[in-house]
């Protein structure tokens, strides 16, 4: 769906997010969230001429659970955060919610999330580097306020929970580029902060 990848200091990062096509079964739609890193071995080098180590990836998963109605976040089958898709507040259905609004994200996400999503980073997951795990936390939060945008924008009255499902991902892939705006916004901050958003 979104991709990007981001140079600081001698680091690559790559945050990229793609469909789980197999995970559309049980009435939940899977989204894998990969983080890598890699570092350059010749620092100093002309552009184009750089040797890079190889990527070292991390994947989280974010299942949207139409029968629950939550985006649960895992790694490796462990929990990190949950998002009731419900939290929307009703009366801005009809209302256009700006693009890169975090606060607005935030809103939607719920005071809880980043720090529910960063603390269970740092202790479910092994040792990343602090910057690939803000970023991380960046595509979670962007992918999170995007699928409850796309939620209220498909047809509640959808009663297949496959259809409407198979609906939210088109609706994410129709928004990628909205999706990477907000998520650029917030690699900022971590790029800033060090990583601690």
């Amino acid at each position: 769906m979104f991709g990007e990848v981001i140079r600081h200091g001698n680091r690559q990062y790559r945050i990229e997010s793609l469909v789980d096509d197999a995970a559309i079964e049980d009435f939940r739609a899977g989204i894998i969230i990969r983080g890598s890193v890699r570092t350059c071995l010749n620092p100093g080098a002309p552009a184009g001429r750089e040797e890079w180590s190889d990527w070292e990836s991390v994947d989280i998963l974010a299942q949207v659970d139409a029968e629950a109605r939550e985006i649960v976040f895992t790694y490796r089958d462990q929990p990190l955060a949950r998002v009731p898709i419900d939290r929307f507040v009703p009366d801005m259905r009809g209302e256009a919610i700006p693009d890169i609004d975090l606060a607005a994200d935030d809103a939607l996400l719920g005071a809880d999330f980043h720090a529910e999503l960063a603390e269970n980073i740092i202790s479910r997951m092994p040792p990343i580097d602090p910057l690939l795990g803000c970023l991380l936390r960046s595509a979670a939060g962007t992918l999170a306020g995007q699928v409850i945008r796309c939620w209220y924008a498909v047809d509640e009255a959808e009663d297949r929970i496959r259809q409407k499902l198979e609906r939210i991902v088109g609706c994410l892939s129709e928004n990628k580029w909205r999706m990477a705006l907000r998520f650029l916004v917030r690699s900022g901050k971590c790029i800033v902060t060090a990583g601690a958003l």
